[in-house]
């Protein structure tokens, strides 16, 4: 709900500060007293049309703050996260700056005025002019019928979207099956190509590292067989100073020593040791100087496999795991392919008994619809009565689309989508005689509010936005229509908080928070100024609305007595409405 309005250079208001409470809050004051100028402040601080007129006269820019509490209102507080603005707290302040540099933020962050008018129609609805009304937009319809119809209707609505939903997934599977079989013949040749072409080069886990180190040996033959030939040489020749003689008579030497003193034997064995070690050496490098000379790959065969195997790296993958990775996604893919006309018969036996189904529930929901329809149609005529409007004709309007690709409903196919096959409008004729004309073409001002309000007051129950605000909704009304216009907006009132423009009394009095409007005038300049008025004061303003600018101490009993009949303040604050009717 809307806790605090604050408006500072907007038209006539210089510096104004509302406090709102839950149920129903009314504005009241002499004619011209700016009333209407803060429910366009309201209406610019959620995001409509403001223009740079509107800063006051001497100022640079008007600054217009709106805070709401969404502490209760949890459905709209998760939209409004999804947009982008934290609500911890449950507080949301919603600022607009008008003239100069346009600005707007919510909760201190920068928004655009797109931004925030997407918020702000999702806290307010402003009813009275045309802008800011979703009940004017007819693809909100729908969604308040299937509402009001119940939870049959949109348990019926649900099962409808998901199989709205399936026949649309099984029609583009479908539809890419169909695509072109010539692309998909050309698929699968070239995946079979691709599929043979690594199974022919045999592939091996761990050959390419093998074949680097074969390709280095080869390619550096000549030169290991020349150096580790002279090490062999020098640690196993002939000649005398040959490594292995020379450690050998060492090793002799020191035995010998060892047999005159005992604590040289560690030093012998040591030497033995040292012998051993050099002939294994020099038969390790025998052999691989044998294995170099009888190798029975030649460079040339290294080569010509390493050049296969980059070559399919450079097709399918940066190493041979990848390139084998590669061979199976394919040979998957050519599986699936290859069952293709198998799939599309899967495909098309599952799409002609989910569109059977899809018909079925279709055509059933558009059944209950259309009794809800009649409900409403019956509902919203009586509230239009009570408002004194009983030549007005409310209907709803139904009709579908012709679509060679929908769905068959009773001997035609139509198109059909989450929402069932309808197409649903609000239509009214204000006047006998008149035919019934969309919402939005309907009269404007007090008269257009009246008709939102008995059509939220036949949408009782249904989803509405947190606030919603009644601007001249009893223009040219008196007497009795004008308690029942109270009685309908404080039902409402119980269900979201209601702001209300009246020049009635009785409204008046149906009030939980009574704030009246004041016009001044201050070295030349207007003001307009805001008050909530409680106890003796409220009194005051509610005898002036009965009796004119001369307050007689009758108006003041008759005051009392409305305030009286409507079982007082307090009472509409706990229940947000009074229940009793008048007589």
């Amino acid at each position: 709900m809307l806790r605090e309005l604050r408006v500072r250079n907007f038209a006539t208001i210089e510096d104004a500060r509302i406090e709102c409470g839950p149920g129903l809050n009314v504005l009241t004051g002499e004619t011209g007293a700016g009333k209407t100028v803060l429910i366009d402040a309201l209406g610019a601080a959620v995001g409509h049309r403001a223009p740079a007129e509107l800063v006051r006269t001497g100022a640079s820019e008007a600054r217009v703050e709106a805070l709401f509490d969404l502490s209760e209102s949890e459905d709209v507080r998760e939209q409004v996260e999804a947009l982008g603005v934290s609500t911890d707290d449950g507080a949301l302040l919603l600022v607009r700056e008008i003239g100069g540099r346009p600005r707007a933020y919510a909760n201190g962050g920068p928004l655009t005025v797109g931004m925030l008018r997407e918020i702000g129609a999702l806290l307010v609805e402003v009813y009275g002019q045309h802008e800011g009304q979703r009940l004017l937009e007819p693809r909100t319809h729908l969604d308040l019928l299937d509402a009001f119809g119940g939870e049959d209707l949109r348990s019926l609505r649900d099962r409808t979207a998901g199989l709205a939903r399936r026949r649309a997934a099984l029609s583009r599977a479908l539809a890419d099956l169909d695509q072109g079989d010539r692309d998909r013949a050309r698929r699968l040749d070239l995946l079979r190509y691709q599929i043979e072409e690594i199974d022919a080069a045999g592939l091996r886990e761990g050959e390419l590292d093998a074949l680097l180190e074969a390709h280095a040996r080869l390619t550096h033959s000549e030169r290991l067989r020349r150096t580790l030939g002279e090490a062999y040489e020098a640690l196993y020749g002939d000649d005398e100073r040959a490594a292995i003689v020379t450690l050998g008579r060492a090793q002799l030497l020191v035995k010998q020593a060892a047999g005159w003193d005992p604590a040289l034997s560690t030093l012998a064995e040591a030497a033995e040791a040292i012998v051993g070690q050099a002939a294994d050496c020099a038969r390790d490098l025998r052999r691989y100087l044998d294995r170099l000379d009888s190798g029975s790959d030649s460079l040339g065969d290294v080569e010509r496999r390493l050049e296969t195997l980059r070559s399919l790296m450079r097709k399918y993958g940066d190493g041979l795991a990848e390139v084998l990775a590669y061979r199976h996604a394919a040979a998957a893919e050519a599986e699936a392919l290859s069952r293709a006309d198998a799939l599309r018969g899967e495909i098309a036996g599952d799409l002609r008994r989910v569109e059977s189904e899809l018909s079925q529930a279709a055509l059933h929901l558009s059944r209950l619809r259309r009794r809800a329809a009649h409900r409403l149609e019956a509902t919203v005529a009586r509230h239009l009565a009570d408002l004194a409007m009983s030549g007005a004709r409310f209907e709803v309007s139904f009709s579908v689309q012709a679509d060679p690709d929908g769905v068959p409903v009773e001997g035609a196919r139509v198109a059909v989508g989450d929402r069932g096959i309808d197409r649903v409008e609000f239509l009214l004729s204000s006047n006998p005689g008149e035919h019934p004309r969309p919402l939005h073409r309907v009269a404007s001002g007090g008269e257009l509010a009246r008709i939102m309000l008995a059509l939220r007051s036949g949408l009782a129950g249904s989803a509405g936005v947190p606030v919603m605000v009644f601007d001249e909704v009893d223009a040219g009304v008196a007497g009795r229509a004008g308690y029942a216009i109270g009685w309908k907006l404080a039902s409402l009132a119980e269900r979201s908080q209601v702001l209300c423009v009246t020049h009635l009394p009785q409204v008046a009095a149906m009030a939980a928070h009574h704030i009246v409007i004041r016009k001044a005038v201050a070295d030349g300049r207007t003001r307009t100024e805001a008050e909530r008025v409680d106890g003796t004061s409220r009194i005051e303003e509610i005898a002036r609305m009965l009796s004119g600018a001369r307050v007689a101490d009758t108006a003041r009993d008759h005051a009392r007595q409305l305030l009286c009949d409507t079982r007082g303040r307090e009472a509409v604050r706990a229940r947000g409405s009074v229940r009793r009717r008048p007589a």
